[in-house]
């Protein structure tokens, strides 16, 4: 499957991971479907509410329940959620495969790096030995990246 990412929405996400290092940065992501592809139109940048913020993230529950009231009110669906690995790859770990709490969000991981990091698109997938299957991350003119 391919995934859309607006620009915005990545410049969002490459900000909130710069800032938030060495802690996880984290939020949600929205959007809706074009020609049966989900494509990520906005990113919420959301606390880090984890014990562990360095190595662990939790989207603050207020931000949650906030972002939730406003998709219902725009129409503009929550397509899933990113966080940030500081010193990892964008693979999700065993953290991320039990921390899912809906199997039909995207995942999108931005592992830091220079210049900026890298974004990688996952779904849970419980038949993958991963527990999360890779998506194809496209830019606004369908190019990988």
């Amino acid at each position: 499957m391919q995934v859309l990412l607006a620009r915005a929405a990545r410049e969002r996400i490459e900000a909130a991971t710069a800032e938030a290092y060495p802690c996880e940065a984290c939020g949600l992501l929205f959007g809706g479907q074009v020609r049966g592809r989900p494509v990520i139109t906005s990113a919420s940048v959301a606390r880090n509410v984890a014990a562990e913020p360095w190595h662990r993230f939790e989207i603050d529950p207020a931000h949650l329940f906030a972002s939730q009231r406003e998709a219902r009110e725009t129409g503009a669906p929550i397509l899933g959620v990113w966080h940030s690995h500081p010193h990892g790859r964008p693979i999700p770990s065993a953290e991320d495969r039990a921390g899912v709490t809906d199997p039909a969000w995207l995942w999108l991981i931005a592992a830091a790096g220079r210049p900026r990091p890298t974004l990688a698109a996952h779904v849970p997938d419980p038949s993958s030995p991963t527990g999360f299957r890779p998506l194809l991350l496209l830019d606004e003119a369908g190019h990988p990246g």
